[in-house]
């Protein structure tokens, strides 16, 4: 019995054990299955991620192609898109749709049947027999069908109606009344339009506007377009309107907004030339000397003629205006200043000015800006037809204004006027004056006495028209000579003048001695022989080069070389300009002014010299003069 027992028991052991080994199996093949999900599950995790990332990268591109797509639609709309036409702002008509009233008499009997259009309203005419229908206005609802529309007034009432019955309102008529018109420049003609509602109080006259390529009503305003042919005011017409010289023409031209503009002024004009769009200001400071300064005669060194007969024309009529009366003598128009280059032409015309500003109390410098016109010739040359003239016309127009503000006369001076008024007929150049002169003789021919003195500068002045400087209009011709050693050394006083000089030395022998230095014989360029006397050298000389310009550079030159050795020494004060810096001065003018160009000087020395030339040499050249 024992051993049966323990037998069961045994095999319960047994089979116990054999369950439990078979637990432990199936929890490890759920361990190992549950591993697989889990690494499954982390695998499709994975690709979900992937996948998501695929498609918002393909959104993305998506959004990309749908702007790329819906840019190429708006670039053939575009493209195919009718252009918008501009057209000009020339007048507004404009009334305030805040404070209007319908009045009721916008409705007419006269439109034909394919006026009646859906959308649009009428009334029953009160003569028509269906008049008891309804006295409300009522909206067509139904396109015209056998001579019949459908109409819903605004009473609730509806049915059909012969057009013949009804009254069409006309809502352009009030649209005018309600916002105003704009009458604008396009293509080439006068066209009135409603004013638009969008732009009510921001469209004025002047302004550029698109418009509607079928109706050709106003879409928007550009930002305006500053673009045209630029004139000058001539004449105010009236309020609204002036005469604008554009070219060799003229021609009437709405003021649009610059209703302040004047004669004289500088204006563009819109691409039509019908209104102003902008003021460039008036020409007075066109022409206008930058470099101006007040200038006393006796700050003119030398030219004692030039200035006495230039004082006597400033001066004269006014300070002796009784013996002027006496002796009927009228005031001088015109005055020729010519001779070599740099030697006081503009300082003699900068003289003048401020003598007249002192005559008439007035601020030399606000003078200058009106009444001082500085013009070089050149600068009226235009290659467009009709410009250069238009500008002299302009000179004189400035110069008006300028007497009848100021109550003196302007100075016009035309410097190079050889360049603007060359002898007709010469064949140089483009042969411009057979229209610049003509300009010039006129304008002068018709100012008024008084109103301008005119001064021509010029180193040529023999190919100046005749007609330009006879007498009656050129009344005076001033040779403006080339500095003697007297005079040069007034120059150099002037020049010296603030300049600090070395212990001892005066001011007045330093301009003298200076001045005997470069009128020295020792500075020699050429030695001219004469047919008549072929032995005899005449020597062209540094002075036979020298103006008032040339020797304010020597001064300036001497002022360097005493820089320059006080540089040297820059524990001591400075020691001023020594008498051996203005001859150190006038040694480098010498040399640097070999080898240039003396065609002009050297032609005055032989005329003056009365020379018949056998032959020349070279006293020094430029190799031995740096040596």
């Amino acid at each position: 019995m024992e051993e049966n027992s323990n037998l069961q028991q045994q095999e319960t052991v047994n089979k116990l054990t054999r369950e439990l080994e078979n637990t432990k199996k199936l929890l490890q093949q759920k361990d190992t299955a549950a591993n697989k999900l889990q690494t499954k599950s982390d695998g499709l995790e994975q690709q979900i991620i992937q996948l998501r990332l695929k498609v918002d990268e393909m959104t993305v591109t998506l959004e990309k192609a749908k702007e790329k797509l819906f840019e190429q639609r708006d670039m053939l709309e575009a493209l195919t898109r009718e252009p918008l036409p501009l057209a000009s702002v020339i007048k507004t008509y404009m009334n305030d749709p805040g404070v209007w009233a319908d009045h009721g008499n916008y409705f007419r009997d006269n439109a034909g049947h394919n006026e009646y259009k859906t959308g649009l309203k009428v009334r029953i005419k009160p003569e028509s027999k269906q008049a008891h229908e309804s006295i409300a206005e009522g909206e067509i609802k139904s396109k015209p069908k056998r001579g019949l529309v459908t109409v819903e007034f605004e009473d609730g009432k509806r049915g059909d109606f012969s057009t013949d019955e009804l009254l069409l309102k006309d809502r352009d008529a009030m649209d005018r009344d309600r916002y105003g018109t704009a009458v604008l420049h396009f293509e080439g003609r006068l066209v009135e339009v409603i004013y638009p509602k969008h732009l009510h109080g921001k469209l004025f006259p002047g302004d550029m506007v698109r418009l509607s390529p079928t109706t050709k009503q106003i879409v928007d305003k550009t930002d305006g377009i500053v673009a045209g042919n630029i004139g000058i005011i001539t004449e105010i017409v009236d309020n609204e309107s002036c005469e604008v010289a554009i070219g060799s023409g003229k021609s009437v031209a709405y003021k649009g907004r610059f209703s302040d503009v004047k004669k004289g002024d500088r204006v563009v004009l819109d691409l039509f030339n019908t209104i102003i769009i902008k003021n460039l200001g008036n020409i007075e400071t066109t022409y206008t000397l930058n470099d101006w300064k007040e200038v006393s005669w006796e700050e003119v060194g030398g030219l004692s003629e030039a200035k006495r007969i230039m004082r006597e024309i400033i001066e004269g009529p006014g300070k002796f205006k009784k013996y002027y009366e006496f002796y009927n003598k009228k005031p001088v128009k015109g005055a020729l200043l010519f001779g070599p280059p740099g030697c006081g032409k503009t300082l003699l015309a900068m003289a003048i000015v401020t003598a007249l500003a002192k005559m008439y109390g007035i601020n030399a410098r606000e003078a200058m800006q009106s009444g001082f016109i500085y013009v070089k010739g050149p600068e009226l040359l235009e290659m467009w037809l009709g410009k250069s003239e238009e500008a002299i016309r302009s000179l004189f127009s400035r110069a008006k204004s300028h007497k009848k503000k100021y109550g003196f006369p302007a100075i016009i001076f035309i410097d190079e006027a050889e360049a603007l008024l060359r002898k007709r007929g010469s064949g140089i150049s483009s042969d411009i004056e057979n229209t610049t002169v003509p300009t010039f003789l006129s304008e002068m021919g018709g100012m008024e006495e008084s109103s301008a003195l005119v001064l021509l500068a010029t180193n040529r002045s023999d190919i100046l028209d005749p007609a330009v400087v006879r007498d009656g209009r050129v009344d005076v011709k001033v040779y403006v000579s080339r500095p003697t050693v007297e005079s040069a050394g007034d120059i150099f006083n002037i020049h010296l003048k603030g300049v600090p000089l070395a212990e001892g030395l005066k001011k007045e022998e330093a301009a003298v001695v200076a001045a005997k230095r470069l009128f020295s014989d020792k500075y020699k360029y050429y030695a001219v022989f004469d047919r008549k006397d072929p032995l005899t050298p005449r020597y062209f000389l540094l002075r036979h080069i020298v103006n008032g310009a040339l020797i304010a550079g020597i001064v300036d030159k001497a002022t360097t070389f005493a820089i320059r050795r006080d540089a040297e020494h820059p524990e001591k004060n400075p020691g001023g300009m020594q008498e051996k810096d203005l001859f150190d001065a006038v040694d480098l003018v010498f040399r640097q002014n070999i080898g240039l160009d003396h065609e002009e000087p050297l032609s005055e020395f032989i005329e003056n010299e009365g020379l018949d030339v056998a032959r020349m040499d070279k006293c020094v050249n430029l190799k031995s003069a740096l040596s």
